[in-house]
């Protein structure tokens, strides 16, 4: 991109809307924005992408699976649907299929227990993510090195 794009592109997402633009001129539908700096376009940038990474380290954590009382237990989102729709549905015991693809009968409150451990995982990926996206936003992470240090100590 030239400057002149990633000045436009950045004072757009910024909130300035554009009306014409022609050949060199920029006519802005209110007053126009100061000019980005190159070091601001790119911080922008490497923030962008460190927030992509990061949503992408959450997620797979989110999905990866959990352990209760010994049996392994899918997070996926159709995993967790259906688990949470036999909660509300069953007649107890039911059956079900472990991560490990073990068929296993279980109860009413064993299954509120493998629904309240599936609920706290997922929030605690998100909270994790949250804090480490403030990192980002602060500054505090600036490299993938840092994100994964972050990462690690914040799910820790």
């Amino acid at each position: 991109m030239t400057d002149r794009t990633h000045f436009i592109a950045a004072a757009v997402a910024a909130g300035h809307p554009i009306s014409v633009i022609r050949g060199e001129t920029v006519e802005w539908a209110g007053a126009a924005p100061d000019a980005p700096t190159l070091a601001a376009i790119e911080s922008d940038a490497l923030k962008r992408r460190l927030k992509d990474r990061l949503g992408a380290l959450r997620y797979a954590r989110e999905t990866g699976g959990i352990t209760v009382g010994g049996v392994p237990v899918r997070t996926d989102e159709r995993s967790i649907m259906l688990i949470d729709n036999a909660l509300r549905r069953a007649t107890f015991p039911i059956t079900f299929k472990s991560a490990d693809d073990a068929f296993i009968s279980l109860d009413e409150p064993t299954l509120q227990a493998v629904v309240d451990a599936a609920t706290a995982h997922m929030q605690a990926c998100f909270a994790a993510e949250g804090a480490v996206y403030a990192m980002i936003e602060a500054g505090t992470v600036a490299d993938d090195a840092a994100l994964d240090a972050a990462w690690a100590a914040t799910l820790a």
